[in-house]
């Protein structure tokens, strides 16, 4: 059973303008095994386009989503890290997709 209040890995995306393009990122984490896990994105985009196709993860309780107005990539990825809520956090590219069992 997931237990969403104690994730045992978080996982970070960092992503910017990508659009539809992070989508398949997005699904494949959420598509991983693992039993009790969360997905952190965090939007430097500078429009709204991105957070819009996202919406569709918005149901699932393991996807959090944070747009921000900065740019740079380890100022994301740090943000991802301080709002994560497992000690183990693994973090993938917004244009890469992981295996089931990653």
């Amino acid at each position: 059973m997931n237990n969403m209040n104690s994730p045992t890995i978080s996982v970070v995306i960092c992503t910017s303008d990508r659009g539809e393009r992070v989508v398949n990122a997005v699904e494949s984490v959420l598509a991983n095994d693992h039993p009790a896990f969360e997905l952190i994105v965090i939007d430097q985009s500078r429009d709204t386009a991105t957070g819009c196709v996202l919406q569709r993860f918005a149901r699932d309780r393991r996807f959090r989503y944070l747009s921000v107005r900065f740019k740079g990539w380890a100022r994301g990825h740090n943000l991802g890290l301080r709002m994560a809520r497992s000690p183990i956090v693994a973090i993938t590219d917004d244009d890469c997709v992981v295996p089931p069992d990653w």
